[in-house]
């Protein structure tokens, strides 16, 4: 059974900030959907990018942007007005989306047999779109010499990208690069698992996430610096879902995984124990998957208590939030 898609929004402004805040419950979906969803990242406006698959099980990419609908999402294909995107070439993933509204993404060549020969892999291009210009278009990223492939991850505000890079062999590794900026890329001294990306903080960008090899621990880099630090006293960091402008991280430790957070070098299990940890603001409050929000302030709430509105929709969320729930903002208020 296919379940649509869900976000939360405040049900009314509130003259007082209220004990437990009361959210509606937005249900959306793609049209032509039939097959499988992915959601990648979201914006403080509930922008969220993804793909799908359609009724000829062809992947696809989305854009939600509540502004223009708050049940449906668009194309990316059908957003892109203004083309751009090169003969032979087709979306594979839309990756992340910024609070400008600019999407960071990748194409990949439309026959599924051509191989990059240096790699031996698939070729990939990286691309931007400015969802709020008139007519947007896709912008492809530049190639770098000695890079024969990669694949763009992260971006924030200052257009700051880290992207995984393959090189003869099939190994990889990481950069970090500005395509606005003149600079060559930034090769990270890091065998890194995952990848998360943070707003500059004094002027400076983190990169972090989970060191190879799974079960060790987690790793802070400032590529602009030269610096990169792991977490010490850690050795069973099994996966890095999430990480804020701090450097702070959730995800799962332990070969389970287990929820967790690391704040500073402290990892604090995470109750439920086997949701996991997917996704934590600037406030620290973290997505527990299986519909549960942590904050210091409440501790675990099931979102359930959060909801106002139609019995149905909420038997309907509950339904879903079995599944999954992956993506948190930042605290506009309560």
């Amino acid at each position: 059974m296919l379940l649509s898609l869900v976000t939360l929004w405040p049900a009314m402004a509130q003259a007082q900030t209220p004990p437990i805040p009361s959210f509606a419950v937005q249900f959306w979906d793609v049209p032509g959907r039939t097959g499988a969803i992915s959601l990648s990242q979201m914006n403080r406006f509930g922008e969220i990018v993804g793909s799908y698959y359609d009724g000829a099980d062809r992947k696809r990419t989305f854009l939600y942007a509540p502004s223009i609908s708050v049940t449906t999402a668009i194309d990316l294909e059908n957003l892109c007005t203004g083309g751009g995107i090169p003969a032979g070439w087709t979306f594979d993933f839309a990756l992340d989306i910024n609070d400008q509204g600019i999407i960071l993404g990748n194409l990949v060549p439309v026959d599924p047999t051509v191989i990059e020969p240096i790699t031996g892999l698939r070729p990939e291009r990286g691309f931007m779109i400015d969802s709020q210009a008139a007519s947007p278009s896709v912008v492809l990223l530049p190639e770098f010499e000695g890079i024969p492939k990669y694949r763009p991850l992260r971006l924030n505000e200052s257009g700051d990208i880290v992207a995984r890079y393959w090189v003869a062999g099939g190994s990889t590794g990481v950069f970090f690069y500005n395509p606005l900026l003149p600079d060559e890329p930034i090769l990270l001294d890091v065998d890194a698992a995952t990848v998360e990306l943070g707003e500059r903080v004094n002027g400076v960008a983190m990169v972090g996430g989970q060191a190879n090899p799974r079960g060790t621990t987690a790793y802070r880099s400032f590529p602009e610096l030269g610096i990169t630090t792991y977490v010490p006293n850690l050795t069973n960091v099994w996966w890095i879902y999430g990480m804020n402008d701090q450097g702070n991280f959730c995800g799962g430790y332990n070969a389970g995984p287990l929820s967790m957070r690391i704040i500073g070098d402290q990892l604090q299990p995470l109750s439920p124990t086997r949701t996991g940890a997917w996704s934590i603001n600037n406030s620290n409050d973290v997505m527990l998957g299986g519909g549960y929000l942590f904050r210091d302030d409440r501790g675990t709430t099931n979102l359930t208590s959060y909801l106002s509105g139609a019995k149905a929709d909420i038997t309907r969320w509950k339904s879903a939030t079995t599944i999954m729930t992956t993506e948190l903002g930042e605290r506009d208020a309560t």
